[in-house]
């Protein structure tokens, strides 16, 4: 299983649990700053995504640069 999906399915329990523990401000409070956990994990997981993506992509025109100067400057 992906590790993406786990905090999703986690994210879907606690809004069960959420609604059905709804009367006590405690437990909704424990539960409101998990889920915001969960969700900046997996927001943090996207952004090291993006970010890996785009080193990859630089190296990849770095490579092209340095193979058309060389075809260049023969």
């Amino acid at each position: 299983m992906s590790p993406l999906f786990v905090p999703m399915e986690v994210c879907g329990l606690i809004l069960t649990a959420k609604s059905l523990w709804n009367k006590n401000p405690l437990v909704h409070f424990t539960l409101l700053c998990l889920r915001l956990n969960l969700m900046s994990l997996v927001e943090a997981q996207c952004w090291m995504q993006l970010l890996l993506g785009t080193m990859n992509c630089l190296g990849r025109c770095r490579m092209l640069l340095k193979h058309f100067r060389r075809l260049c400057f023969r």
